[in-house]
């Protein structure tokens, strides 16, 4: 028990030194993803979310448990599926 103690301490010491990521999470609406010049659209041009993905890490394989707007955003936010959420309407 003491051995486990000291294990936590430590770990909480070496934690509370740890820089927090910096991460911004993007969320556009009644777009899919093809919508992008960055993701290879050919007359749409957003330059400056070209920029971004450019120096950013892009998430290319999602999905959505549902077609509607609110379920799915609470499914990203939450990490449960609407029946479980019960976020099932806009």
């Amino acid at each position: 028990m003491q051995r486990g103690l000291i294990l936590l301490a430590a770990f909480a010491a070496i934690l509370s030194y740890a820089k927090p990521p910096n991460i911004v999470y993007i969320i556009s609406d009644d777009q899919t993803w093809t919508d992008y010049s960055f993701m290879g659209h050919k007359i749409i041009e957003t330059p400056h979310i070209d920029k971004l993905s450019k120096e950013s890490l892009t998430y290319t394989h999602g999905y959505v448990p549902s077609s509607l707007c609110c379920p799915s955003l609470a499914t990203m936010i939450t990490g449960l599926y609407p029946r479980q959420n019960k976020i099932t309407g806009n």
